[in-house]
């Protein structure tokens, strides 16, 4: 036997033994050919683009990643879902590459698909067990909280919901007196009670030890009563064959009606284990309702001994709307910085922030600013060194939003050095945001726990990430005031990499025609550039900058030269954009996303590996809106809405949506 058949023996050896379908696919006569385990043609699709349009074996929206897969430029795999001769759904697994033909020189592509829905399955299998808790199967901890904040991120604002956080009366008695295998068939019993009673429209977890939270969707405040009340009675009718133990429970209840101010998870939850301690201290086997949306609030405000000079609204408004504020109202930056560490450090319940200032090239770090609670180990003022290997390990752990956290139980990767610098004075958990300044790493800002672990949510390090620039933005701008007062330059109304008109004069002009208003119809449209972090990485600062430019470019390039016409960039990748616009054009939001589509494509091409895109916020100014801020914010609001995995990279503020 020759060489080429034994090697063509185990090709179709290898194929029969991997469930892989081979395919060419020729783009200059659009021709498909399946190509059987031998490698020889069986059979042959024409028009083959035509007839993917024409067929129903993919959804509407794998078939055109499909297409735009087909027709990009380099090699690489993609996931679709595709319909069995049995109509079932598959989830196939297509991978590319291109290749020349030695003797005509065409060049073509090899396509391979493999089936790997049953993989998947069981990757969703681990998942799903990866989100419970082992004894009583249900939502732990961490995936309990990570479901309740993504409901409250999306819910209406007319939905009212609620929580409960539960916990066995006297349970320590129970293992001392009866054993822990018996206290793991109470806990087990109650569970299942629980899921009884509230499984069906509830999120309900096991968040430690005998203490459970229920998290119940979309309800009246009378119904939740009834039924933690329905609660309360049945868990004293649980009886045990072992012995004549009858369980009770101490509940906590936070209600939170509809129509009111954004509540986030660590609110109601902190109000509902307020009530639980309430509960406790009235002699438990009891619920009691917290009386006050705020009473968490008022509860670490108290025991925070905060100075009667800090305005109590700062605890409670949106923390990016606070940073705002803080910086514009107080004398100098300094200043500022002092009382917004302390506010966040507060308002997060933190034992230490600091924000240090990093040389690359010197490979230092020192302390800028440090708040810490009474009795916390000082580290301010220190200076230590690392190592660029140390550095790189760190730094590409930075996530989509430039934050990393990091466990002390969890430090192997780092050198022993290195772990001492990152988690100083006995940390348990730092949350670390990159800093930048003209789109250059200038250090971080730490976020410090030190009692115990804590768990960070992606919605929580997206807001300090968007403290934390706005930290840099007013940092810029104090150090072009201080080159101001020394003599070495003016402060500039533009900004320096892309030419556009500076944020603070963009919002003056813009103020004063919101405020005048001169009866024409305006937009405020606010842009971002996802995934821009991965595209740094990937192409290097400078490569960035000139994306950056390029679209401040494109976009001056779409607009037509007309009066009341504003751009500029905030901050980093974020732009903002106020225009007239005609009243009378529809679907403005998917003309946009057209203009958004093209200028990525004429950047990065079809491929795309690092996955950037623009998203859009866009708020039509009406009467009622009084100020620049109000506008911007709503725009950036809508901004906000977009997911990663939304095919429309574009949002129009609804008013009745948005409602708080």
């Amino acid at each position: 036997m020759s060489e080429e058949k034994k090697k063509l023996q185990k090709y179709e050896t290898l194929l029969r033994c991997s469930d892989i379908l081979v395919y060419e696919y020729h783009p200059d006569t659009d021709i498909a050919i399946k190509l059987d385990q031998s490698l020889d043609e069986a059979d042959r699709i024409e028009n083959y683009m035509s007839q993917i349009e024409k067929r129903d074996w993919l959804k509407p929206c794998d078939r055109d990643r499909y297409v735009q897969f087909i027709r990009g430029m380099s090699d690489g795999s993609i996931e679709i879902e595709s319909a069995s001769s049995g109509n079932d759904r598959m989830l196939n697994r297509i991978k590319k590459m291109y290749i020349a033909d030695g003797e005509t020189g065409e060049e073509y592509l090899l396509l391979s698909k493999k089936d790997i829905t049953f993989q998947r399955s069981i990757e969703n299998k681990y998942r799903e067990q990866a989100q419970r808790d082992s004894m009583t199967q249900l939502y732990n901890r961490v995936s309990g909280k990570e479901l309740i904040e993504d409901y409250l991120k999306h819910k209406t604002p007319y939905e009212a919901c609620g929580m409960m956080v539960i916990d066995v009366d006297y349970f320590k008695g129970v293992n001392d007196s009866y054993g822990h295998l018996f206290g793991d068939k109470v806990l087990m019993s109650v569970a299942s009670l629980l899921m009884q009673h509230f499984g069906e429209d509830s999120i309900v977890s096991r968040i430690g030890g005998d203490e459970f939270t229920v998290f119940i969707r979309n309800t009246e405040n009378k119904t939740l009563i009834s039924r933690t009340s329905d609660f309360i009675k049945a868990i004293r009718r649980l009886t045990y064959e072992e012995n004549d133990y009858t369980p009770t429970c101490s509940v906590g209840v936070c209600f939170v009606p509809e129509n009111i101010p954004y509540s986030g998870y660590e609110q109601i939850f902190g109000n509902a284990d307020w009530a639980l301690y309430q509960a406790k201290r009235q002699g438990r086997n009891r619920y009691v309702f917290c009386d006050n949306l705020h009473r968490f609030e008022e509860d670490i405000l108290e025991k925070a001994d905060i100075p009667s000079q800090i305005d109590a609204r700062y605890f409670q408004n949106d923390i990016l709307a606070t940073a705002f504020e803080v910086f514009e109202k107080s004398t100098g930056f300094n200043e500022a910085m002092e009382l917004m560490l302390k506010i966040i450090g507060i308002r997060f319940q933190l034992d230490r922030i600091s924000v240090l200032r990093g040389d690359l090239a010197e490979q230092k770090c020192r302390y800028m600013f440090c708040w810490q609670k009474d009795g916390m180990q000082d580290v301010s003022g220190k200076e230590f060194t690392f190592s660029k290997e140390g550095f790189l390990e760190f730094y590409r752990k930075y996530d989509e939003y430039n934050t990393i956290v990091l466990n002390y139980d969890h430090m192997e990767k780092f050198s022993p050095k290195a772990q001492a610098v990152l988690m100083q004075g006995g940390a348990k958990t730092v949350l670390y945001v990159a800093a930048y300044l003209e789109g250059e790493y200038r250090g971080v800002v730490s976020f410090v726990s030190t009692e115990q672990k804590r768990f960070w949510s992606m919605d929580k390090r997206r807001e300090l990430s968007e403290v934390v620039k706005l930290f840099s933005a007013y940092r810029k701008r104090r150090i072009g005031v201080n080159k101001c007062d020394c003599g070495y330059m003016n402060v500039s109304e533009y900004d320096n990499l892309t030419g556009l008109i500076s944020f603070s004069r963009f919002r003056d002009d813009v103020e004063h025609i919101i405020v005048s208003k001169t009866g024409l119809p305006h937009i405020m449209v606010y842009s971002d550039i996802e995934n821009f972090t991965e595209y740094n990485k990937a192409y290097g600062y400078k490569k960035g900058d000139i994306l950056l430019k390029e679209f401040a470019n494109y976009i001056i390039g779409t607009m037509s030269k007309q009066e009341e016409t504003y751009f500029s960039r905030i901050v980093s990748d974020q732009f903002i954009l106020f225009m007239p616009y005609d009243v009378n054009i529809p679907d403005m939001d998917y003309k946009v996303k057209l203009l958004n589509d093209a200028f990525i494509r004429s950047i990065v091409g079809e491929d795309n590996p690092t996955g950037v895109r623009i998203r859009t916020g866009i708020y039509r100014i009406t009467d009622e809106c009084r100020h620049a801020a109000e506008a911007i914010d709503a725009a950036n609001l809508a901004r906000k809405q977009i997911k990663a995995e939304d095919d429309m990279n574009v949002v129009v503020y609804d008013a009745a949506s948005h409602r708080n």
